[in-house]
């Protein structure tokens, strides 16, 4: 399945080329590969999991996610959690003792990376003071981290975050801050705190921050941040919002096309010139990604999920053992896929392959997206699908750039869209 792909040189010539999503091949006019294989790689296909075809979790996690509740002192205009909330386990300490005791008997070698994760993870400070002492005693060359608001950030924190070797991300969307909720960075006390924990973590120190139809300016939210720290910290980007209840389908996961446009242009704009966006950040890790997968001819049939959870090697568990979708959802709902006490029945029949949604085997952006969330269904992921689509259009076109100095302005084929509520044009970046 082949897609015409109109470029643009700086003078404004058109030229043509064919690009297929499914055996990642990137053809000239004269039909001569862009990209020469310089050495040709096997590809394992993927389990292609869904409700009737379920995946498996391995004991031998390359990456343990532990859930400590889904609890938080924000409340979030666009939290993906929101509408799991009331599914997550309430856990007290006796089942951190007991999560800790009985970790051999499931756990057969050490993962490559621990997370812990909320709602808010500092909310749980008692478990992870009983948690993490005890895992770094084990483990003590697993990487740590934790995603936070940033706004229960203290001393005792810092002191326990330097001790334990905890990679720390606060998330955060700078200019954008108030369409989400309260901003911890507004309070003289606790911005300090921030800067001094960044001043002793160095890069296992940064921000976070989601790309909403509000908060687009990729390049602005980089400078945000670095004007308010007082110098360059490291800023993420989560990727696009998504959607995933009627809360953040009315603050902003729902776009117009000249939001999109905008979007688009700050992202490409941030790609080419040069900026540290493009050399350091998850966007110019994206676009290099998706030139990788031209240089080794990456097949679709190899390609998972985004989130990487549809692997055996991923794993999420609340502190009562039970294993979960992923780590924003609760156990206590349909996303409770099992425990760890019989890894063997873990069944993840709550999700979809890509593979499975006929809009994603039709679509250019296939391999930078990945099918978006693999649990979401319906209005919610129509908007999110939507969302990624035009985000991945622009880092595909600033990845193109890269390779051959012209700008991606327009895509021919057979691109099918989820149906939605109302229809958004498509709109060329403008060269």
């Amino acid at each position: 399945m082949s897609y015409q792909l109109t470029m643009q040189d700086a003078n404004g010539k058109l030229s043509k080329l064919f690009y297929d999503p499914h055996t990642s091949e990137l053809l000239d006019e004269s039909g001569v590969p862009l990209f020469t294989q310089e050495q040709k790689k096997t590809w394992p296909d993927i389990h292609q999991i869904s409700p009737e075809n379920p995946g498996k979790k391995s004991n031998a996690p390359t990456t343990l996610k532990i859930q400590l509740g889904l609890k938080c002192n924000y409340s979030c205009s666009y939290c993906l959690q929101s509408s799991s909330i009331e599914d997550a386990s309430v856990a007290g300490l006796a089942d951190t003792r007991e999560f800790l005791s009985n970790l051999d008997s499931w756990l057969q070698e050490a993962p490559k990376r621990i997370q812990f994760w909320g709602g808010e993870p500092f909310v749980y400070w008692a478990h992870l003071k009983q948690l993490v002492p005890v895992l770094r005693d084990k483990f003590p060359d697993v990487m740590f981290s934790i995603i936070t608001n940033g706004s229960m950030i203290d001393q005792e924190k810092i002191a326990f975050i330097d001790k334990y070797d905890i990679t720390v991300r606060v998330s955060h969307d700078a200019t954008g801050q108030y369409l989400r909720g309260p901003d911890p960075l507004d309070q003289t006390e606790k911005l300090e705190q921030l800067k001094e924990l960044w001043r002793i973590r160095g890069d296992k120190f940064g921000f976070n921050s989601v790309i909403t139809s509000g908060n687009s300016d990729v390049s602005a939210i980089s400078a945000w941040f670095a004007d308010k720290m007082g110098g360059p910290v490291s800023v993420s980007f989560e990727g696009v919002v998504h959607s995933y209840d009627i809360q953040t389908r009315d603050n902003q996961a729902d776009w117009t096309a000249e939001q999109y446009s905008e979007m688009q242009y700050h992202i490409v704009k941030a790609l080419i010139n040069g900026s540290d966006i493009g050399q350091n950040s998850i966007l110019g890790n994206k676009a290099r990604a998706f030139l990788s997968s031209l240089k080794d001819r990456r097949p679709s049939s190899a390609l998972g999920q985004k989130c990487s959870m549809d692997k055996p090697e991923m794993l999420a568990v609340d502190l009562k053992g039970n294993v979960t979708t992923c780590q924003n959802v609760g156990a206590a709902g349909k996303h409770g896929i099992g425990h760890v006490s019989d890894m063997a029945a873990v069944s993840l029949d709550t999700s979809w392959h890509w593979s499975k949604r006929d809009n994603c085997s039709h679509c250019p952006m296939l391999q930078l997206c990945q099918g978006a969330c693999m649990y979401n269904e319906g209005e919610d992921f129509t908007l999110s699908c939507e969302n990624e689509f035009h985000y991945n259009w622009a880092v595909m076109t600033g990845a193109l750039y890269w390779a051959t100095g012209k700008l991606m302005v327009g895509i021919e084929g057979d691109i099918r869209r989820p149906v939605r509520r109302k229809i958004i044009p498509l709109i060329a970046i403008a060269a």
